[in-house]
């Protein structure tokens, strides 16, 4: 099941569907194909799920979008499992591609999302952790270990703001 999910990922992936992903309304329909990518991660054996490595490098973009895409989201439906697929996705960037240091541009989003909504971001991000490979882990563990000052979304440069469905995460760069 997992090798037909990651072929389907794959494809799209390497189509143009996904070209302007990110700033598309929210929600979209390219929302449910990662949805049903991380779906069938999460149900994949620990064998299968070494399957990512086969992805390609462009996959890690298309799930760092969706990232933050997710924590947009989850601030607007009030949703901590949106905040957990959020940091699935990220993880998972991490593992596709060998530098993890653009998925930490995105992490301050769901930290403050987690805040905003009123949950432990640490325990968010520890929850989601639980179920990633080794480097999408420690990424999660060592931006919940950063100073507070390092994980706010103006030291990456983002902010709030509002589009048309709403609350919407805005990048300053």
């Amino acid at each position: 099941m997992f090798a037909e999910a990651l072929t389907c990922f794959e494809s799209a992936v390497s189509s143009t569907q996904f070209h302007g992903y990110g700033p598309r309304p929210i929600p979209h329909d390219l929302d449910g194909a990662v949805d049903r990518f991380i779906d069938a991660y999460l149900s994949a054996t620990h064998e299968e799920r070494r399957l990512l490595e086969c992805l390609p490098t462009n996959a890690a973009s298309v799930l760092l979008a969706f990232a933050e895409r997710q924590a947009t989201l989850a601030v607007r439906v009030k949703s901590k499992e949106l905040l957990v697929r959020a940091l699935i996705a990220v993880g998972l960037s991490a593992e596709i591609r060998a530098d993890e240091r653009e998925g930490m541009m995105i992490l301050p989003l769901p930290w403050h999302s987690a805040q905003f909504l009123d949950y432990n971001p640490a325990d968010v991000f520890k929850q989601a952790a639980t179920v990633l490979p080794a480097v999408g882990a420690q990424a999660l563990v060592s931006f919940s270990q950063r100073s507070p000052d390092d994980q706010t979304l103006d030291c990456m440069g983002y902010r709030t703001g509002s589009d048309e469905g709403g609350f919407r995460y805005v990048r300053t760069w």
